[in-house]
């Protein structure tokens, strides 16, 4: 899996600048048990798409025929749920400071004269590179894509064919279980308590089997 970098939408569109608010639009998105043959916007959504909830909470629709049972997952306190629409722009790489400087000695020999360039390498006693240089120069960084944020949102719907989704689904459990888990993982002791701020790893819109 390709690793991210978000860039949320500007309020103002001709505005490049990162110190600008973001001006998202609120959203709830809806997970279905179905792959969806579109990408994109659609304008009529209240011809295809109105659900209703009962006194239980849970969303009922239908859709295409099928009779679907919606269950909400509210995000953890601390995070932020983000659709994102991921691109093939890839983020620039700030290149790596590979050299030090020195001073070569002028006539006087007091290390003023121009500077020139050394790389840096590692090296043992004997002069040779050492080990772990080798192993590092061919590795490769791991290309980071950008993603456009357009969209936030504070809860979400996983839908069920049938019925309602089992606490076992990877969505539910992902929300309920998975989240808490990895923060304390993260946490060092004096933070087990503390509920950390991060964001929910962002929507696709690009919708997927389940």
């Amino acid at each position: 899996m390709a690793m991210l970098a978000i860039r949320p939408t500007p309020s103002n569109p001709s505005s490049s600048s990162s110190s600008s608010p973001s001006s998202s639009k609120t959203c709830t998105p809806h997970l279905l048990p179905a792959r969806i043959n579109h990408n994109g916007p659609i304008h009529n959504t209240q011809r295809y798409w109105a659900p209703s909830v009962d006194e239980k909470g849970t969303h009922h629709v239908h859709f295409r025929g099928r009779h679907l049972h919606g269950t909400p997952l509210p995000i953890p306190p601390g995070y932020t749920g983000a659709v994102l629409l991921t691109t093939e722009k890839a983020l620039p790489r700030v290149p790596k400071p590979n050299h030090s400087v020195m001073h070569q000695l002028d006539s006087d020999g007091n290390g003023d004269g121009e500077p020139m360039y050394a790389h840096e390498r590692c090296v043992d006693e004997e002069g040779n590179p050492a080990d772990d240089e080798g192993e590092h120069m061919g590795e490769e960084e791991e290309e980071v894509k950008m993603a456009q944020e357009v969209g936030r949102f504070e809860e979400l719907v996983v839908w069920g064919h049938g019925g309602v989704v089992g606490e076992g689904d990877e969505f539910v459990r992902g929300i309920r279980e998975w989240v808490g888990f990895a923060e304390g993982m993260h946490c060092d002791d004096e933070e087990e308590e503390k509920v950390g701020e991060g964001r929910v790893e962002g929507i696709d819109l690009d919708m997927k089997d389940r």
